[in-house]
């Protein structure tokens, strides 16, 4: 990955003490492999999500960032101060920290031009220096320290383009634990959503991984592994999901690239987001458990007993109950 251009303002709160502090110019010196490695850690963590523009709502940031791809000395200065205001209008909540905005284009790994959005936290410290007179440390302030080998970036927006069309947008947030980003950051300053709703998300989930079980290149009992897998997956208490990680724990290895092809072509998110059950789904995933005379416990989802055509059916004899159900048997233990 290269970098081309990049230029820090300060962004506190809009009701913060500190002031609103633009930079008029490029810094005379910066870390290139820093910011680099910055970026690159940004974009593989789990927390990095795919995320659209807001129809109607893109129109100034959207221009910004494309006009900011191609811009050159004063111009990209200029556009990024645009930013920086915008930020500033966004942070208008007190729990929002001051920061640095840093403004970042150049060429990733493929050759595509990219523009790069980091909010870091500004740390004040004491900088040590020896005065060999008098043979002491003299502590002098440093207001904003910026790069220190534990130096986070909590938020990042990342576009990457194709000619002069975006061909993907990202954003990180490093400081929400759920499968989320800041509205501040995402809605109001980017004015971005998630890529789909999590609703949408957990279905095709749920849908494609199904799926395979019948489909897959899988021997019976892997199949019935991977089912009994998701369906405890999907009752979970965790609030999100991830198909990369459930696939290597749940699969044999030699499959794990093929299952990973066919969720990308199925355009199942390979990122974590957030679990959220739509209501089409709860039958299939809530089950039933009938205890049977002679000790016999049939543990079925909802679905196969009150559907229009259902594969279990529940018949009435005088005052008992019968289960009635024929099915092939797939495995026995």
């Amino acid at each position: 990955m290269k970098i081309d251009r990049v230029i820090a303002h300060w962004v506190p709160t809009n009701d913060s003490s500190r002031k609103l502090q633009l930079s008029e110019n490029y810094p005379s010196t910066f870390n290139t492999s820093f910011w680099v490695d910055k970026i690159d850690d940004s974009l593989i963590k789990k927390k990095c999500y795919d995320i659209e523009f807001i129809a109607n709502k893109q129109d100034k940031i959207g221009l910004l960032i494309r006009q900011l791809r191609g811009a050159q000395k004063e111009k990209f200065i200029e556009y990024s101060q645009e930013l920086g205001t915008y930020l500033y209008e966004a942070q208008s909540k007190k729990s929002i920290s001051d920061g640095f905005l840093i403004v970042i284009k150049g060429k990733n790994d493929n050759d595509r031009d990219y523009v790069c959005l980091l909010k870091l936290e500004g740390i004040q410290g004491s900088e040590a220096l020896f005065d060999p007179k008098s043979k002491s440390f003299n502590l002098r302030n440093i207001e904003n320290i910026l790069l220190t080998e534990k130096t986070k970036v909590f938020k990042m927006g990342y576009f990457e383009f194709d000619g002069h069309n975006i061909l993907s947008k990202k954003a990180m947030d490093d400081q929400i634990q759920k499968g989320e980003i800041a509205t501040f950051w995402l809605t109001n300053f980017l004015k971005c959503k998630m890529a789909e709703d999590p609703e949408s998300n957990t279905k095709k989930f749920y849908n494609y991984i199904s799926e395979f079980a019948i489909k897959g290149r899988l021997k019976p009992q892997e199949s019935i592994n991977l089912s009994l897998a998701l369906a405890s997956e999907m009752n979970s208490f965790d609030k999100t999901l991830n198909i990369s990680e459930f696939a290597s724990k749940h699969l044999p290895s030699e499959l794990l690239e093929e299952f990973n092809n066919k969720a990308t072509t199925a355009k199942v998110p390979m990122f974590e987001f957030e679990k959220k059950i739509p209501t089409s789904l709860k039958m299939k995933i809530e089950k039933r458990t009938f205890f049977l005379d002679g000790n016999i416990i049939v543990i079925a989802p909802q679905i196969e007993i009150y559907s229009k055509t259902p594969r279990i059916k529940l018949e009435k004899s005088g005052t008992e109950k019968f289960l009635s159900l024929r099915e092939k048997i797939k495995s026995v233990k």
